[in-house]
Order: structure tokens, then C-alpha cells, then sequence
């Protein structure tokens, strides 16, 4: 929507479940327990989907999703990468992509 528009699904008080994940991971490094983590989510450009946050590693669902526990967002966070990744469910990782959210049905 562009700044002054109103939305036609959305108003006021009303209440809605969103289902939110992150997409387009085409940067990611992996966390040691030396480094410790940073609970911290970061939105470098202001107004712009693009994000880096923390996140640990719940599932993976395959080579390019990752289930992950993100604070700020949410247990059970949906993550895709552009590649494939190798990492070990437990794991930490600084991930850098594309925050989304989706209305749940």
C-alpha cells in the first residue's frame, strides 16, 4: 500500500493471526558459544522488509528450510535460504533476508 491508503481486508481493532517467517536468507554465519548471542533484530534500511536477527535452529524441513526459534518473532519461524545449508539443529545463526507475513486462513 502506498502512504495514505487504507486497507480493504484490514481495520481498526480488528483482530488477525499473521504467520511470519523469513525469506530470501542469502547470508548466514554460524554462532559459537564464544561469540555468545545478541537477542537483537535489526532492520538496517528503515521501511524495508530486508532483516538480520538471530536465530536457532528448531527443524529442517529440508536443505533450504529451516524451522527456527527467532526472540522478537516467534517460535517455530519458518526460514528459507537461496542455497542449500549444511548446519546442525541447535545450532545458532546470524541469517540476513527477507522478513514476511502472511494472514493464517
Amino acid at each position: 500500500m502506498e502512504k495514505g491508503d487504507q486497507s480493504q481486508l484490514l481495520h481498526v481493532n480488528l483482530s488477525i493471526t499473521l504467520k511470519v517467517g523469513i525469506d530470501w536468507v542469502n547470508d548466514y554465519s554460524i554462532i559459537t558459544k564464544q561469540q555468545g548471542l545478541t537477542e537483537e533484530l535489526l532492520q538496517p534500511i528503515s521501511e524495508s522488509s530486508h532483516i538480520i536477527a538471530v536465530a536457532t535452529i528448531m527443524e529442517k524441513e529440508d536443505d533450504y528450510t529451516l524451522i527456527c526459534d527467532i526472540q522478537g518473532l516467534g517460535r517455530n519461524v519458518l526460514v528459507e535460504f537461496e542455497e542449500k545449508v549444511s548446519v546442525e539443529i541447535g545450532a545458532s545463526l546470524k541469517i540476513k533476508g527477507n522478513l514476511k507475513a502472511e494472514l493464517e486462513d
